[in-house]
């Protein structure tokens, strides 16, 4: 079964407004879904995006959270990095300087021990499922950041 590329139409349009508010706030999602080292918040991403913008994230989202990786999201990360080289070293600082903040500090905070593991999308706790989590409310398969960490 082929699946929709949901990234080739808002790459266009990026391409197409550079300068733009949302197309930055677009790029910053693009690469918060391809790297682990380059995470902007949702919210920074979609907070200057109108109801047709957030409606392509929301489908970007999904997408990534359902397939992880793939082929699309893996052509399309680099091109943003070429297009927005400044957004890539600020994310990217800002995940490194979030991972010494955490290494330091999560012991003070909480016990590993304690971690519940919820879905980003409907916030259902959720199960080991191979190398992901499991979803059942949402059905889906989640990846990486599609779970949020609570002590």
């Amino acid at each position: 079964m082929r699946t929709e590329n949901p990234y080739e139409s808002v790459m266009d349009w990026i391409r197409k407004n550079q300068g733009n508010v949302a197309a930055i706030g677009l790029a910053k999602l693009i690469l918060s879904l391809w790297s682990d080292d380059a995470a902007y918040s949702v919210r920074e991403c979609m907070r200057l995006l109108n109801d047709v913008q957030t409606e392509w994230a929301w489908k970007m989202i999904t997408h990534c959270l359902r397939q992880g990786d793939d082929n699309y999201l893996n052509v399309i990360g680099p091109e943003v990095c070429r297009l927005y080289p400044s957004l890539s070293k600020m994310g990217i600082a800002g995940s490194a300087a979030k991972r010494e903040f955490e290494r330091k500090h999560v012991k003070e905070i909480c016990s590993p021990t304690t971690a519940i593991r919820h879905c980003i999308i409907c916030e259902s706790v959720v199960q080991p499922h191979g190398t992901g989590y499991s979803c059942s409310k949402c059905n889906v398969l989640l990846m990486g950041n599609a779970v949020e960490v609570r002590y």
